[in-house]
């Protein structure tokens, strides 16, 4: 009689697990967004002729390169390459978070270890701001700030991903990748910034912007940072 209690108790277990129902996790969206901008102007001093010059959303420092900063092929080497930028708002955890959503040119070789066929695609990057990065972000001085945040790379084949699901994917990461963003507001009046994987001293990034950065009027960059619900 026993046996057969408990053959009757591991049936109705194992009909328990089976039958449970598959739940999806909630979902999180975004509550509200800034305006997307696709227009920067990069600026970088070329140490051999001593010149600033200019290139549209990259920024490049060797001037005898300035033309060939104009294709995306060019762009995706360099890091600091922008197709556009657009700030969203999420909720995590009851916790409100800025996200700045950049879209970029990056690149690989098909054979990295000879260092044969380049090959490039668009991309975005979700740079996590909190409540305090943002009040900096709406503060700028002449004094340049570095705002060091989390960072999530959209893969090179989720592209039918949406970039909500990757931001609450990554959120749950133990371990996170992070990016810098150095920032001032110059005296004419126009925005300074750039971005950095690293820096070799955190206390010292001032000379980090002092010879290459992209720069956004005021009107733009009110824009970007006002967030419409």
């Amino acid at each position: 009689m026993k046996k057969y209690l408990i053959t009757i108790i591991l049936c109705l277990v194992c009909v328990l697990v089976v039958g449970q129902d598959r739940i999806n996790r909630t979902k999180l969206s975004f509550n509200s967004e800034g305006a997307k901008l696709t227009n920067f102007t990069g600026w970088g001093f070329c140490e051999l002729t001593g010149e600033w010059f200019d290139c549209t959303s990259v920024i490049e420092t060797d001037k005898k390169y300035a033309t060939n900063a104009q294709y995306p092929l060019w762009k995706s080497h360099k890091f600091n390459n922008i197709i556009s930028l657009q700030f969203k708002t999420i909720t995590y955890n009851n916790t409100p978070y800025y996200t700045l959503i950049w879209e970029k040119w990056v690149g690989a070789y098909k054979y990295p270890t000879i260092m044969v066929d380049w090959e490039y695609w668009k991309t975005k990057v979700f740079l996590i701001f909190t409540e305090e990065n943002m009040t900096q972000l709406k503060s700028l001085t002449s004094t340049p700030v570095s705002i060091k945040v989390v960072s999530f790379e959209k893969g090179r084949y989720d592209t039918n991903v949406e970039d909500v699901d990757i931001i609450q994917t990554n959120m749950n990461r133990e371990y996170i990748d992070t990016d810098f963003l150095i920032i001032y507001k110059a005296t004419t009046g126009s925005i300074r910034f750039i971005f950095k994987e690293y820096l070799n001293n955190e206390k010292a990034y001032s000379d980090e912007i002092e010879k290459q950065y992209f720069e956004l009027n005021e009107r733009d960059y009110q824009k970007l940072i006002s967030l419409s619900h």
